[in-house]
C-alpha cells in the first residue's frame, strides 16, 4: 500500500498489522488527501475512495472472499496458472509478458 501526502512524502506500508490499522481505522480520525490522486486509476467508487456507511457496506461485501482457506486456494490456483504459462516459454527466446499473463 502506498501512502502519500501533499508535502510529497511517500510511505510504503507492507506490514499486515499496519495495513489492518490503516484500513480499519475510522477515517474521520485522520486525513488522507493523497487518495484523490488515485481516483483516475481506481475509480471514484473504489473502496479506497469511499468513506462512512458506503465504505462499510462495500467492505462487508468484499470481506468473505478474502479470508482463510479461500485465499489459500486462490494462491495455489495462481501458482498453478503461472507454472503452466511458464512451461510455454523457451529459454533464450524473447516473450511479451503481457501476452503470457493474459
Amino acid at each position: 500500500m502506498i501512502w502519500a501526502s501533499y508535502s510529497g512524502e511517500v510511505v510504503f506500508v507492507n506490514s499486515p498489522q499496519a495495513l489492518q490499522e490503516i484500513l480499519t481505522k475510522d477515517k474521520s480520525e485522520y486525513e488522507v488527501p493523497a487518495l484523490e490522486v488515485l481516483k483516475p486509476i481506481v475509480g471514484e467508487y473504489s473502496i479506497l475512495m469511499l468513506s462512512g456507511d458506503r465504505h462499510d457496506q462495500e467492505r462487508k461485501l468484499l470481506t468473505p472472499p478474502f479470508h482463510g482457506q479461500r485465499m489459500g486456494n486462490y494462491g495455489e490456483f495462481i501458482c498453478n496458472i503461472t507454472k503452466e504459462a511458464a512451461c510455454k516459454l523457451t529459454i533464450s527466446k524473447t516473450f511479451q509478458a503481457r501476452h503470457l499473463m493474459e
